[in-house]
């Protein structure tokens, strides 16, 4: 038995000698880094999404203060979020700036989405040709008072 970093499970000695497996890997050795990655994206977006595998890139608090240069030249050039542990638990995303903005453009649609899907279902909703109508009753209002189009 060796116990060199690859070794694919932490053991320990029984009184009778044998050795016994403490889990299925050990947490940081590269055996193991997609099963790792899998528990968390399950324990961050569920386990749909860690069947999609959506961050393939997790990396510890101490490569972030050691190599952050290189992490967001990574995260820039792939466009994929980088996910930070602390204590072997996610701690923080590093994302690059588009595909963040990009993700908040979506999420605000998505939410606009929502408050119009509440406001139809409780009967507050207009339809088209009254919202046209209306649109052009202020449009004439303010043409009326001097006030360019918006």
């Amino acid at each position: 038995m060796s116990d060199l970093p690859g070794d694919r499970a932490k053991r320990s000695r029984r009184p009778e000698g044998r050795d016994v497996p403490h889990g299925p890997t050990t947490p940081w050795t590269p055996a193991c880094g997609r099963t790792i990655g899998r528990r968390l994206l399950a324990s961050i977006y569920g386990a749909k999404f860690a069947a999609m595998r959506y961050a393939t890139s997790i990396e510890p608090i101490t490569v972030l203060k050691t190599k952050s240069a290189e992490l967001v030249r990574r995260t820039r050039r792939s466009g994929e979020p980088i996910i930070i542990t602390q204590n072997g638990r996610a701690a923080a995303v590093l994302q690059d700036v588009e595909t963040f903005e990009r993700q908040r453009r979506a999420l605000l649609l998505l939410r606009f989405l929502a408050e119009g899907q509440r406001q139809l279902n409780q009967r507050r909703g207009i339809d088209g040709a009254r919202a046209i109508r209306r649109l052009r009753r202020r449009i004439e209002g303010l043409r009326g008072a001097g006030a360019p189009p918006a």
